[in-house]
């Protein structure tokens, strides 16, 4: 009674384990897997609607423009889709250092000048009467225009995922209040070459329209892309270049972590299908095998079937994006494992005999 109780455990616990196999390829091959995502869009010209992929998800190719200009109080107006200030201060910084000596070791600090974004409070210091730190009179700051499109379809860029923001090399032209150095504007008499605490310097981040790119979206009746959404996932992101280097991009980013995660499914179908056959774990340690090593060879032999089931699970949900498909497909390979592996021990028997 004993060993058939441990036996139905093992072989529970392993269809929980096959079931988890399932759960990850259904989310990381399909849910969260934007490259997967993007593989299902529809591809079209941004400057050639067409009216049959109305509500569907497409990728939309072409030039992004905008009539706007977008700037702040130092930075002239110019063109721009996303404009980021960045402000730092020359401020005092505690560090602390432990000082030794024969008798002793005491922790002391030491106070030194620094460039940040975030100035320390100087009345938590432990000695702010020689380091006082200003309070920061500017703020950092994120601008964006109202309007653009790729090539007569609108965005809504409150919503939009943009590219990474490159630094803006900037020049006295372009700015006021202050002195240009290496890209960074410097307020009012702060010098750069020798600052003074309080001295504030400013510098900007954007991306700028212009050249090809790709936008994923739903595409809406009035000619304007919105936020895709499936499985309560959404997608609506811009990516320099064509598809084929949206896509590319997108694999490299999700490449490592997906294959992680498919290694993870291969243990997990490999574990669940071991405590799935305790009956092929019996027959086996019942064989004349020197030292009880059944169970090793069991492993090794249920290894091969894992690494197929495995396989097909991920073609299954990449290729259907269907829960129900992925559930079917496992079940199907672990029946057929159980039938084909279950009739392996008596084949081992019988040839040592």
């Amino acid at each position: 009674m004993a060993r058939l109780h441990s036996s139905l455990l093992a072989g529970l616990l392993g269809l929980v384990l096959v079931a988890s196999a399932v759960a990850l390829a259904y989310r990381h091959e399909t849910i969260s897997n934007e490259a997967a995502l993007a593989e299902t869009a529809h591809a079209m010209a941004a400057n050639a609607p067409s009216g049959d992929r109305v509500g569907q998800f497409v990728a939309a190719t072409g030039i992004i423009d905008t009539p706007q200009l977008i700037g702040d109080e130092f930075l002239a107006p110019g063109h721009y889709l996303k404009l980021l200030r960045s402000v730092e201060m020359y401020a005092w910084e505690e560090q602390w250092l432990e000082d030794e000596t024969e008798d002793r070791s005491e922790v002391l600090p030491r106070y030194i000048k620094v460039w940040t974004a975030s100035p320390a409070d100087s009345r938590r210091f432990r000695l702010p009467a020689d380091h006082l730190n200003p309070p920061l009179p500017l703020t950092a700051r994120s601008l964006l225009v109202e309007q653009a499109s790729v090539s007569g379809l609108r965005l809504d860029l409150t919503r939009l995922l943009l590219p990474r923001l490159e630094p803006l090399r900037i020049s006295t032209l372009q700015t006021q209040g202050g002195e240009v150095f290496e890209d960074k504007l410097y307020l009012a008499k702060a010098n750069p070459r020798q600052p003074e605490v309080g001295d504030l310097r400013i510098g900007y981040a954007a991306y700028a329209p212009g050249g090809t790119v790709t936008v994923y979206g739903e595409l809406e009746t009035m000619g304007s892309l919105t936020p895709h959404r499936r499985d309560g996932v959404g997608m609506y992101r811009l990516f320099a270049g064509t598809q084929e280097d949206a896509l590319a991009q997108l694999t490299r980013e999700h490449g490592p972590q997906l294959w992680s995660w498919r290694f993870l499914m291969g243990l997990l179908s490999w574990a669940g299908l071991w405590l799935c056959l305790p009956r092929l774990n019996g027959r086996l340690s019942q064989l004349p095998f020197p030292g009880g090593h059944g169970r090793v060879i069991s492993g090794a032999q249920t290894l091969p079937i894992a690494l197929v089931m495995t396989g097909a699970l991920v073609l299954a949900a990449r290729a259907t994006h269907h829960l129900g498909v992925a559930v079917a497909v496992e079940a199907l390979a672990l029946l057929l494992a159980c039938h084909f592996w279950g009739e392996l021990p008596a084949r081992a028997k019988r040839k040592l005999t």
